[in-house]
């Protein structure tokens, strides 16, 4: 019996080894599983744009501490947006993002935004400007739309 227990440990532990090698040598394209070691211990929300709600841009546009961004067109841009707004289009961001590199500090609170339930620009700016290094950057959903319904329901009351 106790042999048997030392033959079944040892199998294990070859079991245990032949696999930890195999896991380092083998091609990336068959590895599948989680890494052994974790490389990072931030949770994914805290390496991502995030959406953010009405409420809290309206509160943060009050302080005046934030660059809002419109990601639509000039010509779109030209016949509304939110006061203050700068337009940088994301379909010309490569035209644009060294000029703005130079001139916005990476410390800045960005609030990307388009308009309309299907449009993702806002979000795919947000991403964009966040990969250069801006990792205060958030995007209203539906922004403008949503925007301007806060402010008529602000008037309203």
């Amino acid at each position: 019996m106790k042999q048997t227990f030392y033959q079944v440990l040892i199998i294990l532990c070859a079991a245990i080894v032949a696999s930890l090698l195999f896991n380092q040598i083998s091609p990336d394209y068959i590895k599948s599983g989680l890494p052994l070691i974790a490389k990072n211990i931030l949770s994914q929300d805290d390496k991502k744009v995030r959406e953010i709600s009405i409420e809290d841009a309206y509160q943060i546009a009050k302080k005046g501490k934030t660059l809002f961004v419109d990601a639509r067109s000039k010509n779109d841009f030209k016949e509304r947006h939110i006061k203050g707004a700068v337009n940088l289009d994301e379909k010309e961001f490569d035209e644009w993002i060294d000029d703005f590199l130079s001139r916005t500090d990476p410390e800045t609170k960005i609030i990307t935004y388009c308009d309309g339930i299907h449009c993702s620009l806002g979000r795919e700016l947000a991403e964009k400007l966040f990969s250069v290094g801006y990792n205060n950057v958030y995007y209203l959903a539906n922004g403008l739309t949503i925007w301007e319904e806060k402010l008529k329901k602000m008037s309203d009351e």
